[in-house]
């Protein structure tokens, strides 16, 4: 089974316990997923960077995308769950705007392999 890191910024607008609950409960079945929580502006880099999992995953908005993806320094799979008020790069990779149907999505696949 694969390792996810699920990186969240629970600051984002669209981000609350019983939506991160619920996009949890949609990888569980696929993935062993380890949820991190950023504190301050720029943490999401630096988590990113640290994390040693199969796939990184961001609960959180545009700016959190960002953050996420400049503190990868290794090839893994990455995935984007829209919390934020925008949403604009999930929504261009065509991912649903509901955070819970997005990440029943991302975890097809991720179980496709």
């Amino acid at each position: 089974m694969r390792s996810v890191a699920l990186i969240v910024n629970p600051f984002a607008s669209g981000v609350d316990e019983r939506k991160l609950e619920r996009v949890v409960g949609a990888f569980e079945r696929v993935a062993e997923i380890r949820v991190v929580r950023t504190e301050r502006r720029g943490h999401a880099t630096d988590l990113a960077a640290e994390t040693g999992a199969d796939a990184v995953l961001a609960f959180s908005g545009d700016g959190g995308f960002n953050e996420v993806l400049n503190g990868l320094a290794v090839d893994v799979p990455v995935g984007f769950v829209p919390g934020g008020a925008a949403n604009v790069l999930p929504r261009a990779l065509g991912l649903p705007r509901d955070p819970v149907r997005a990440a029943e999505r991302l975890a097809e696949s991720l179980a496709l392999g």
